[in-house]
């Protein structure tokens, strides 16, 4: 993808590589992250473009799919099965998670092993972009449903919940961050999806929250 600028200097297009161009005011380039595990190579764990596979109690695991007892691996390199998600692997890039997932597994090099400890940690982050607050618990990227359960996407302030199976599996909020231990809690016990609504749709309903 090449951009492309007007006589001022200003962002106007973006040309693809087969040569279509698409007219544009704004350009957001998100590079995204790839797990760097190639110096792995050979050392017999299981290591891939996802990351480095390990267990729930941290553990990483070996080519012939059993734990290492004696290897453990925390933050966005880890490659986990997620317990409030079924066992569905998951690599989370949030500091929070890096946090968590580093003291279960410096438990866990001290525990003996009928005494270990499970990770099973709910995705969780805030941001603050242009003035706007961004607050996500779960895991969007599992969903196949998403609804607006407060405010509205044309006022600028909403949470949007995500459902996968009938289940709520994430929310997101934009401005709109009050309720958000409700939601976690709808995340954590696997609520079904959509949950019966407790709040009238109207951002009238919550305070303006503050930004930081």
């Amino acid at each position: 993808m090449l951009t492309l600028e007007d006589e001022t200097g200003a962002f106007r297009a973006v040309r693809l590589s087969d040569g279509t161009e698409i007219a544009a005011d704004l350009c957001i380039v998100a590079m995204g992250a790839q797990p760097n595990v190639e110096w792995l190579d050979g050392s017999g764990l299981d290591a891939g473009p996802g990351g480095l596979r390990c267990d729930v109690h941290c553990r990483a695991m070996s080519q012939d799919g059993t734990p290492h007892p004696f290897i453990f691996t925390a933050g966005d390199v880890a490659l986990w099965p997620c317990p409030l998600y079924g066992g569905e692997e998951v690599s989370i890039g949030h500091w929070s998670n890096a946090v968590e997932q580093a003291r279960i597994a410096a438990s866990n090099m001290l525990a003996g092993a009928d005494r270990l400890q499970i990770h099973s940690y709910l995705p969780t982050f805030w941001s603050n972009q242009a003035r706007v607050t961004v607050k996500a618990v779960g895991h969007a990227g599992l969903a196949d449903e998403v609804k607006v359960a407060q405010g509205a996407l044309e006022e600028g302030r909403f949470v949007a919940i995500y459902g996968r199976q009938g289940k709520v599996v994430a929310a997101v909020s934009v401005d709109y961050g009050l309720y958000m231990e409700h939601y976690a809690y709808l995340v954590r016990t696997c609520a079904e999806f959509p949950p019966p609504s407790i709040f009238h749709n109207s951002v009238e309903d919550e305070p303006p929250e503050a930004s930081a």
